[in-house]
């Protein structure tokens, strides 16, 4: 009995008051941790929240994403395969972010800001690289129209096999930069060689760019081979937005020391055959890619345009099994997420990964800007869709 009076006393004891949250204190230090990789000068984002007079006039747009679950971006759903590197945030920082701006959005004691991370526009995620590469010309955009894909090669001029162990791809004007796509040639493309479907044979796929992409960056004893003498193509997709803008995208590779015990390969998988009917809410895509040795998922890289709904990736083994390992379903088509599994995902000899792509060809989709017209694969974010993705797994490697 004294046990339960004991828990009925603390059961209506009144709540103590819990300080109403600050920028400097509360606010600021979730921001440094979640959102300033992107919201910072020169990066991706169209506005900066390093500091309060930064912050303070977006406030309710916050509120308003981060309830809505929408920002930071993350749209995997749970109950698949562990994934790593989730970015949402817990249910503390939230409350925390929607108490701040219902008080107000008060900027709070001075002294209660802690330093913001450093950053400079020359730091490099992965760190100081190895061997950074440019476009061989800075690029003008006009303000308006549509642009042709552009491609570039740059000659790698190692004399050796090189193993990479981090890939960024960074624009110099995010801004313009739909995404870029890198490939390695063992031979030049040629002038008269300017692929212009989405099955042309480029090259071997190194590493994808796109808005909400990360940097990859492998186990330390995976890498990817860069064979000597290779030429690196770079694959750039320009989009306008009314103001003219110029662009030199660099690369940054970083080296492992070494032949790596597991080698990484990224398998460009895309349907390129689909009509997607007017007014179509549920359009289904599907394509699937078997391999005859056994090889270890890292992560999947979906990719649609404005209709892109979900994604769905399943695991189907020999005996007919399945196992969905992904689910995407929220898809946002100005997001590319890489999604990178916790542990890597066995696939046996004999299996295959199924990919399921829905599209909202509907009114209903706000993004859509006409669900009128059939839609057919194309590279034209308004008018064109597409089926695609990015697998990257390794393999056993050496003797």
């Amino acid at each position: 009995m004294a046990v339960a009076l004991i828990a009925l006393a603390e059961w209506n004891r009144p709540a103590v008051a819990q300080p109403m949250p600050t920028f400097n204190r509360d606010v600021a230090p979730i921001l440094y941790q979640r959102c300033i990789v992107c919201h910072r000068p020169g990066q991706i984002s169209p506005m900066s929240l390093l500091t309060y007079k930064d912050a303070r006039p977006w406030s309710r747009s916050i509120r308003a994403r981060v309830s809505a679950r929408t920002m930071p971006p993350w749209f995997a759903a749970e109950g698949h395969r562990d994934l790593a590197g989730d970015s949402r945030l817990n249910d503390n920082e939230l409350m925390t972010i929607v108490a701040w701006v219902d008080a107000g959005a008060p900027e709070g004691d001075p002294s209660d800001l802690p330093p913001p991370p450093a950053f400079t526009r020359t730091d490099w995620l992965i760190g100081p690289p190895d061997a950074v590469f440019a476009l061989p010309r800075e690029v003008s955009i006009p303000a308006s129209g549509p642009i042709d894909i552009q491609y570039f090669e740059v000659p790698s001029g190692f004399t050796e096999d090189k193993w990479i162990n981090a890939l960024e791809i960074r624009p110099g004007d995010p801004a313009h930069v739909h995404h870029v796509l890198l490939y390695r040639r063992d031979r030049p493309l040629g002038a008269r060689a300017q692929p212009d479907d989405e099955t042309a044979p480029i090259g071997t796929s190194l590493g994808i760019y796109a808005s909400g992409a990360e940097p990859l960056v492998f186990p330390a004893d995976a890498a990817q081979r860069l064979p000597a003498g290779s030429t690196l193509v770079f694959e750039v997709h320009y989009t306008t937005n009314g103001i003219p803008g110029r662009d030199q995208t660099r690369i940054g590779l970083r080296f492992a020391r070494g032949a790596p015990a597991r080698e990484v390969r990224t398998l460009a998988v895309s349907n390129p055959a689909f009509v997607i009917p007017p007014g179509d809410a549920n359009h289904a895509v599907t394509v699937r890619a078997s391999f005859d040795e056994t090889i270890s998922l890292l992560s999947l890289t979906p990719h649609a345009h404005r209709r892109g709904k979900s994604f769905e990736y399943r695991l189907v083994f020999a005996d007919g099994r399945a196992e969905t390992i992904l689910a995407v379903p929220r898809y946002n088509w100005l997001w590319e997420t890489s999604y990178r599994f916790a542990e890597p995902v066995t696939m046996p000899p004999g299996s295959a990964l199924e990919i399921i792509a829905i599209y909202d060809n509907s009114s209903a989709n706000k993004a859509n800007p006409d669900p009128r017209n059939e839609v057919r694969s194309g590279w034209d974010p308004a008018t064109q869709e597409m089926m695609f993705s990015y697998i990257t797994f390794t393999v056993p490697h050496g003797p």
